[in-house]
């Protein structure tokens, strides 16, 4: 590592730990990599000393060996970010990405919000192009679990993916909120039936109690 930049690095607050394969892909671990190095100052002549300092070990001797005849060092940046890349993410393929996200249903108690992350993710890699949109749509109706919000979402004229997902969000909260006031009223339904139950069985008791005292007052009266 040069003096240059061990002194912007040792100087910044930012902590960057070395690449881990188990908790993400390499794609992501150069985006959260590249925006260290935009808040650290950190110019294009630093980015090779940089990356090969903040990888880590495991990770240095893979590209050393996938860089061979040549050293890591030698590389541009841009060339150590392509070696691994086509190493630890090779381009999924089209056809497999596509099943995926066909296959893809919304799944008993998931709600719609989930799904359509889910969706979203799995379209990443499916080539859809301008389609896009369209593809999200028309897989976001098809495979509700609620038929009522379904039902509600092929009645709309010009349905956008982004105002399927506003309509199905609303209506999802909707039903919902009902739901929790509905069981809310069944509790205190409940809680009313068994007061109720309880003031009879007190009423029931006072009742068989009643002659009982009579007759104990009229013998009181007679011993006088």
């Amino acid at each position: 590592m040069t003096k240059e930049l061990a002194t912007r690095m040792g100087s910044s607050n930012i902590s960057f730990e070395s690449y881990d394969a188990s908790v993400e892909d390499w794609s992501s671990y150069v985006e959260r990599l590249e925006s260290y190095f935009v808040v650290n100052g950190i110019e294009d002549k630093m980015k090779v000393p940089a990356i090969l300092s903040l990888m880590g070990a495991t990770t240095y001797k893979l590209l050393k060996n996938l860089a061979t005849p040549n050293i890591p060092s030698e590389l541009t940046y841009q060339d150590i970010v392509k070696l691994l890349s086509e190493h630890l993410n090779p381009k999924p393929l089209e056809m497999t990405e596509r099943f995926r996200f066909y296959k893809r249903k919304q799944f008993e108690g998931e709600s719609i919000a989930n799904y359509c992350a889910e969706l979203q993710k799995l379209s990443i890699h499916c080539n859809f192009g301008n389609n896009l949109s369209t593809m999200l749509r028309d897989k976001l109706v098809m495979d509700l679990k609620n038929e009522n919000i379904q039902k509600k979402l092929l009645a709309e004229d010009k349905l956008t993916y982004e105002k399927a997902k506003s309509i199905a969000f609303a209506m999802e909260s909707a039903q919902r909120d009902v739901c929790e006031i509905q069981n809310q009223m069944v509790s205190i339904k409940k809680l009313h039936s068994s007061q109720d139950k309880a003031i009879k069985k007190d009423f029931s008791k006072f009742k068989k109690s009643e002659p009982t005292k009579k007759f104990d007052k009229s013998r009181e009266m007679l011993q006088m």
